[in-house]
């Protein structure tokens, strides 16, 4: 879980980065097309580690939700058995 949540961290602070490259593009007429080519990019970079997060927040919430039904189960058996 630990891990999950450095992970979360570098995630967040590469999103954070991505912003700023997406926002500070410029262009010009002398290279556009390369301007335009690296801008796409940095999107679909973007978005693909938008969707990595995803995943990754989504297994996080799951172990979670694991530990808790582990715990409910597991004071429900020791109930049972007195």
């Amino acid at each position: 879980m630990i891990i999950a949540l450095l992970a979360g961290f570098l995630y967040i602070y590469s999103y954070y980065l991505g912003i700023l490259s997406i926002r500070d593009l410029t262009f010009n007429e002398a290279s556009l097309t390369d301007d335009i080519n690296n801008s796409i990019d940095q999107i679909a970079e973007f978005l693909l580690d938008l969707s990595s997060a995803g995943v990754l927040l989504a297994l996080f919430f799951s172990a979670i939700r694991s530990r808790i039904l582990s715990n409910m189960i597991s004071k429900q058996e020791a109930a049972h058995e007195h």
